[in-house]
Formats: structure tokens, sequence, C-alpha cells
């Protein structure tokens, strides 16, 4: 009997396919057999909604092919989330078991997906030199019956965001290194568990990166992609009854902007860091943010946002000093 594992069907080049930018993923598998010589005749594919109906399938397919198959379905929708199964055929019309489902959720496809925009901080910088990391919150209610909860987010510069006092994923640095004014990366976060009934909060902590610290050597140079740090947020609560609820970032006073701990930070220069300075609670509700700041919207093009095509940066050991 031929079989196929859940870790061996995969969407693009990705092992998770959560969030994807693309409503048209290819799909490769890898058929794990014991019998020598074996080759593919045709394979099958079904497609299965949320709620676990049938909702496409190919029927029998007279093909080789397993690597980078083109979607056979109508295209995805933003936010739509399916389940992937797939069954082949041997040449000796031998036909594998259905591996294992594989799920599918799509990213904000398109630019008019996002009602967010991009905020920062509403004071003025010394933008010649390494600036202080701010700090961004907002505080919003969950009302009972919540669903499911996704955090679509990038930065202009890098960021971590936080819920209710606890770090969103485990990405570091994210969104990464790129040409911003042509591509800038979201990630997609499956937040469910982060939020609770009543009042919670959404913060993110901004830091230069790429974006606007030093890079390059013999003095290097600053601010070459922007000199203002920006957070975009877009948190979407579905409740039972089909009901969906936004936290966006924008200009309205429930955002409010600080400085931390974190007095400079660059991708060469490393850290200072001033534990006298921590805001502790700050990403949690119910903290006193009155002598914050408001914040300001700042100009970006939000057709340069994509999601990304591989894996993030991400802390793999942690080493203690000898």
């Amino acid at each position: 009997m031929i079989s196929i594992t859940t870790l061996k069907v995969r969407s693009e080049h990705l092992r998770d396919a959560f969030g994807i930018g693309t409503d048209h993923p290819r799909l490769s598998w890898i058929v794990e057999t014991d019998t020598r010589g074996w080759h593919q005749a045709a394979y099958e594919i079904e497609a299965y909604d949320g709620d676990g109906n049938l909702r496409a399938q190919t029927g029998r397919v007279e093909s080789d092919q397993s690597v980078l198959v083109s979607w056979p379905f109508e295209p995805l929708s933003s936010r739509e989330r399916l389940t992937i199964r797939v069954r082949v055929w041997s040449t000796d019309e031998e036909v594998s078991n259905w591996s294992e489902s594989v799920p599918i959720e799509a990213g904000l496809i398109h630019k008019e997906d996002w009602s967010a925009q991009f905020v920062g901080p509403d004071w003025e910088e010394d933008i010649s030199q390494a600036q202080p990391a701010p700090l961004l919150r907002r505080e919003f209610e969950v009302h009972s019956g919540m669903q499911s909860a996704r955090l679509y987010i990038t930065a202009l510069g890098v960021y971590e965001a936080q819920l209710n006092g606890k770090v969103v994923g485990d990405h570091v640095m994210a969104p990464g290194w790129t040409s911003y004014r042509h591509r800038l990366r979201y990630q997609t976060f499956d937040v469910t568990d982060l939020l609770h009934e009543g009042r919670n909060a959404l913060g993110a902590m901004l830091g230069d990166g790429w974006f606007r610290g030093r890079l390059s050597f013999g003095g290097g140079h600053r601010n070459i992609y922007g000199d203002r740090l920006a957070l975009l947020a877009q948190l979407e609560i579905t409740y039972e009854d089909g009901n969906v609820e936004r936290v966006v970032t924008d200009d309205a006073q429930a955002w409010r902007a600080a400085t931390g701990p974190i007095l400079a930070s660059d991708i060469y220069d490393g850290e200072t860091y001033d534990a006298r300075l921590e805001c502790r609670g700050w990403s949690s509700p119910d903290y006193d943010d009155s002598d914050w700041t408001s914040v300001r919207p700042i100009e970006w093009d939000l057709g340069t946002l994509v999601a990304p095509v591989g894996p993030p940066v991400r802390r793999i050991e942690l080493i203690t000093p000898i």
C-alpha cells in the first residue's frame, strides 16, 4: 500500500500554508512506497471547507506530476481556509490511501482588504542618530461568542507584537529586510487563544532595523529607506454569529505611544537598554497611559504589502555566557 504522510503534502514551498499570499497555491507531494521502480500515473485532490464539507474535487487526473502542481480549484479569496488531501495511482493501478488533510489559509491578498493604516508616534526625533524604541498600544473590547481571531501585521522598521502582555508568535526581527518601496512583507498570526471576553490590549514595540538603522561600513548610512518608524496592524475577530470586528491602526485617540527601556538599537551597533525605564504591563489592559502621546498617520503604499514566501527568523538556541 502506498502512503502519503501529512508532512509530505505542501503548498508552494511552505511547511505551513498559513496566511499565504496567492489565490492559486501550487501543491506538491512525496509518495512513500516500498515498491522499487514505482511511478505515479494519476492523482486526485479534494478540498474541504472549515466545517468539513467537501468543497471541490478533481476526480482522477492522468498525470505523473507531483511537484508544484497547479491549483485545480476556484481561486482562494482573502482569509479563506480549506483543507486539502491527495491520493495517487501507480502505473500498475495501485491506489494509495488518502493523505492526511493539510490546511491552507489565505492572508489578505488584495490591497482593498486592508482597513488599517500605518501610524507612528507623534513626536519629533533626531534622525541623525539612533532613537529610543517606540511602544504603541490600544485597548478594545471582545464580546462573548468569539470564534477565531487573526492578526495581520507589519512595520516600517522591525516590530514585536504583544496581546494582553504576551508576545505574539515566535518571529524575531520581523518583517525582515526587503526593498521596502517595492515590497513589504506582512505576517499573519492566529491569536484566538491570546484574547478573552472583556477588556483586551494590543501593543507593539518598534525598532530601526534595516529600515532606518545604520547600515554598511566606514561609518555607514542611516534612514536609507525612510526616517519614520510605523506600525500597520489589523486584528480581525470573528464571532459565532458570523459578525467580524476589526481593531486597526489609525490615528484615533485610542492608540497611544511612548518610549520604553530600549534607548537605541541597531543591526551593527547593538542595543542600549535601561531597566529603570521599563513600562511594566504596557501591553496589558487597564494600564495607565494617560501620560503617553498620540500617534499620527504615516503615508505608505499598501499595494507593496505581500505575504511571506519563506520561513521567518526564529530563535533556535539560547547560549549562556561563560
